[in-house]
């Protein structure tokens, strides 16, 4: 996958509210959504030094993130995401999970060697991250997504960002979690490849969005007090 551009604000619920109806009069949403939006739990995994999460507080040029995404906490898609920054762009690889892998990540087994769709990234990222990946945080918001295809656009409003260490409850219905945000303090992200279409730019454009490098990671594992991951 090509790498894609990537912007990000920190936005009320005045504001979100005012872009949710322009949106909503131009663009669909995405093909996750049924109705007003859906929940996104990701697990991200993390060195014994914490090198992810320094390096993506350092604003390192090149880095790398891990995780495990579920929806509306159901396993019926797991997936295996990694995501890479170079020089502001940003681009996923991605592969699918079973169960039984899913929860022998879960339970510390060090990236095995998964026998499903998701084996040969799995084994990808076990052989060049030494020391190995382990749990440190999961990462839980609502999100709202719109999509349109020319310049593969996708803008999406991620609200109430929280943050939880209760690993074995990442396929729980309930998961006690800490919020990552001030109140009524959400994220705007908006992907494309290479050009936003004007008319999406100017509706977007309210005047007062603060753009932000912000991370949801980072954020949460901040809140959770940016523990060590599991050894």
């Amino acid at each position: 996958m090509q790498y894609r551009r990537e912007l990000k604000f920190i936005c009320s619920d005045f504001e979100l509210e005012i872009l949710r109806h322009r949106l909503s009069a131009i663009l669909p949403h995405d093909a996750h959504q049924t109705g007003a939006c859906y929940q996104i739990r990701s697990l991200y995994f993390d060195t014994p030094d914490n090198r992810c999460f320094h390096e993506n507080l350092d604003g390192v040029n090149l880095r790398r993130k891990y995780r495990m995404r579920i929806y509306n906490t159901s396993d019926a898609l797991i997936r295996f995401e990694v995501k890479e920054k170079r020089n502001n762009l940003t681009r996923k690889t991605s592969a699918a999970l079973t169960r039984a892998e899913a929860d022998g990540l879960l339970c510390g087994e060090l990236f095995p060697c998964a026998k499903g769709g998701g084996g040969a990234l799995v084994r990808a990222v076990r052989s060049e991250s030494a020391p190995l990946l382990s749990p440190a945080v999961i990462v839980e918001y609502e999100r709202t997504a719109f999509v349109y295809p020319v310049g593969n656009v996708r803008i999406t409003f991620d609200r109430n960002v929280s943050g939880s260490v209760r690993f074995c409850g990442f396929f729980a219905d309930a998961l006690p979690k800490i919020p990552a945000m001030p109140a009524g303090h959400h994220i705007l992200e908006v992907k494309y490849d290479e050009l936003l279409p004007d008319f999406i730019f100017h509706t977007l454009n309210l005047g007062s969005l603060t753009k932000t490098s912000c991370s949801k990671y980072a954020l949460c594992r901040m809140a959770c007090g940016a523990r060590a991951p599991l050894s």
